[in-house]
């Protein structure tokens, strides 16, 4: 325990009293992907909840933190579901190659832990893809901007070794802005409401105010 808290400290420490420290932060993200305990393969599904990013430039050196993880892997023949969330989540990355100054490739450390469950921290470390940007987009005829310090991340994509429960695992996982889902949901009812107003009233779309070129 007290290693843990050590750890969770000394992060913290360095990117509250370190000179040129960038923060900049992101909705959340959503993917999956497959791990193997050397033994057998598994699906996963994961994502997270805010995530929080200091960067010093200097070192290149970069902590990020999320209130909220969790991951539930695919059942099959050979395994019952599983099911674990984190509210510690902390990731030191190093940007090795500067992409741009907001994105990351390189390697990275990351704990998740406390789950007020079985309380056992899962350690990952890898290499790690992490494409950030600004981001404007048109939505519904409303302007939707990404700026600093609000972020989208394009992909996420990671490379690495999990160790938790005293057992090591292989994995590669694939994530993306929670964001998207809520455009495409949105987006999707949005139009089956066209389309159902349509059937009963053909020529609605007369009646709209025009857009301003």
């Amino acid at each position: 325990m007290r290693i843990k808290i050590t750890i969770i400290l000394l992060f913290f420490s360095f990117f509250t009293f370190a000179e040129d420290v960038k923060i900049n932060f992101s909705i959340g993200g959503i993917g999956g992907g497959v791990e193997s305990d050397f033994n057998n393969v598994y699906g996963f599904i994961n994502g997270d909840f805010v995530n929080a990013y200091a960067f010093h430039a200097p070192s290149k050196l970069g902590l990020e933190f999320s209130p909220f993880h969790y991951q539930g892997n695919f059942v099959n023949s050979n395994s019952s579901s599983d099911f674990n969330y984190s509210i510690i989540n902390l990731t030191l990355f190093h940007q090795t190659i500067d992409i741009n100054e907001y994105s990351i490739l390189g390697p990275f450390l990351r704990i998740n832990w406390l789950d007020f469950n079985q309380n056992i921290p899962t350690y990952t470390f890898g290499i790690r893809f992490c494409y950030r940007d600004e981001f404007n987009i048109d939505f519904l005829g409303k302007e939707v901007n990404y700026q600093e310090p609000l972020l989208y991340k394009f992909i996420d994509v990671e490379l690495g070794l999990k160790y938790s429960k005293s057992i090591p695992k292989i994995y590669f996982g694939v994530n993306i802005d929670t964001s998207i889902l809520s455009v495409l949901i949105i987006g999707g009812l949005y139009s089956e409401a066209e389309k159902n107003t349509e059937k009963v009233k053909p020529d609605y779309r007369e009646s709209l105010p025009k857009r301003e070129k």
